[in-house]
């Protein structure tokens, strides 16, 4: 052990002179020292020793970011770690260094067992982020906006391994949820999610604390690749077992004309009965997104507008609906250049595209999708309770109130209201849904009588 970089290289280069036979095999590097930084030593000690004398280096951070990791790699860096050192994290670091020792090839899936948050306020961007996730064996919570991921993790009962954390959001956007979760969790994966894949947004990720950024809409290699880079080595567990993808349904490839279809698949895993649920919720949530936007700059509000411009080619780049995504890239660069003059025959344009979407998904509504039911039985007390809950996660846009409504569902009796709000959360219309639900409560509660176990028939 040595207390700085000078000293590091004069061991290295003794052992080296003397040609020693056990020579140093890895280097732990601090990136913080006097004189010499670990990335500078880092870069000496390549340039300096050759092989068997040049060891693999692995460097300590206070927290990791892409930063360090990217200069560390030009240099040689085989590995990094953030401080303070876990011990099945260090494990994961030499494995990848020298391998595992039991003979295995091919990038470990560390998604299997992880505890993953993501931070993402619109349904479809976060079924598509679970469905994915949970296919790869992720545990997964989600969040609707940057209070909900902080509130997740400071309250979090098991330690979340990684947040995939959307930038822009409401209440609280993803760089201020950023800063408060970094007062008390340094160590903690924090991943940006943005529509924006240019260098500057990266940087401002970086410098915001977070470890890394993947751009909307997602490549599914470059958001394994990302996660396996920040995660620690696979657990015991988890919601799946690393499933393969689905085949497209026939009938999905000759109702989505003019799609890229493959790309979409490959967004959603390979998941086309998914797929097919999306585009029918895009299209229930996003029939009126053109006059949205003509109304924000008739209003003088351009960022408004910038906005949901942003929001649709996220949603519309997951889907595969390319021919929209070029029209509002089309859209946002006469925005930003100020070529007002063209601005509505743009949005004409778009309008054309996004209804040539819109007439696709209608076809597709009526096919049944369905999941399973999990029976649950109770008394009023525990009815009420259940819907209180699912009211929470229909105001907050969670996911989670899809599963919620699975168990209450089991406990009602067949109405029209009831149909109303399963198709309104099939189509993920949480607004309507949670007017609906109200309504579904005030004809079902007054027939449960406390103290029954179950609902009479």
């Amino acid at each position: 052990m040595v207390a700085n970089g000078r000293q590091a290289l004069d061991e290295l280069a003794r052992c080296a002179a003397e040609g020693t036979e056990e020579p140093y095999g890895l280097v732990f590097l601090d990136w913080r020292m006097p004189d010499l930084d670990g990335l500078e030593t880092a870069r000496l000690i390549r340039k300096t020793l050759k092989p068997p004398f040049l060891p693999a280096v692995i460097i300590t951070t206070a927290f990791e970011n892409a930063r360090v990791v990217d200069q560390g790699s030009s240099l040689g860096v085989r590995a990094f770690l953030a401080k303070p050192v876990l011990p099945r994290i260090l494990q994961s670091r030499l494995e990848d260094v020298f391998g595992s020792g039991d003979g295995s090839s091919g990038a470990p899936n560390r998604l299997q067992g992880a505890r993953v948050l993501i931070a993402e306020d619109h349904p479809i961007n976060q079924e598509i982020a679970r469905d994915i996730l949970e296919r790869a064996g992720a545990w997964v919570t989600l969040a609707g906006n940057g209070h909900e991921a902080v509130q997740a993790v400071l309250q979090a009962e098991h330690p979340f391994d990684l947040v995939l954390m959307d930038i822009q959001m409401p209440i609280m956007d993803g760089f201020q949820a950023t800063s408060l979760i970094r007062e008390q969790h340094q160590g903690l994966p924090i991943i940006a999610m943005t529509a924006n894949a240019l260098s500057d947004e990266r940087e401002r990720c970086l410098g915001a604390g977070m470890n890394d950024h993947i751009a909307k809409p997602i490549d599914l290699e470059e958001l394994f690749q990302v996660l396996n880079r920040w995660l620690g080595p696979a657990r015991s567990g988890g919601t799946g077992e690393g499933r393969e993808a689905e085949p497209p349904a026939t009938a999905l490839s000759e109702r989505l004309a003019g799609f890229n279809l493959a790309a979409g698949l490959k967004r959603v895993g390979g998941n086309a009965p998914l797929l097919a649920k999306l585009l029918i919720a895009f299209r229930a949530q996003h029939q009126g997104a053109v006059t949205e936007i003509r109304t924000a700059l008739a209003s003088g509000v351009p960022g408004q507008a910038a906005a949901l411009l942003h929001m649709l080619t996220g949603l519309a780049g997951n889907l595969g609906a390319d021919r929209v995504c070029a029209a509002l890239a089309e859209l946002d660069g006469a925005l930003q250049d100020g070529s007002f003059e063209t601005i509505e025959l743009l949005l004409v344009a778009l309008q054309s595209e996004l209804q040539s979407v819109f007439d696709a998904a209608q076809t597709l509504e009526g096919d049944d999708f369905p999941r399973p039911r999990v029976r649950l039985q109770g008394p009023t007390k525990e009815l009420t309770t259940l819907f209180t809950e699912l009211s929470g996660l229909l105001c907050s846009n969670n996911l989670q109130a899809l599963q919620l409504f699975e168990r209450l569902a089991s406990q009602l009796k067949p109405s029209d209201q009831f149909e109303t709000l399963k198709v309104q959360l099939d189509r993920l219309d949480f607004a309507s849904a949670l007017v609906t639900l109200e309504a579904v409560a005030r004809e079902s509660l007054p027939e449960a009588k406390p103290g029954e176990g179950e609902q009479a028939p």
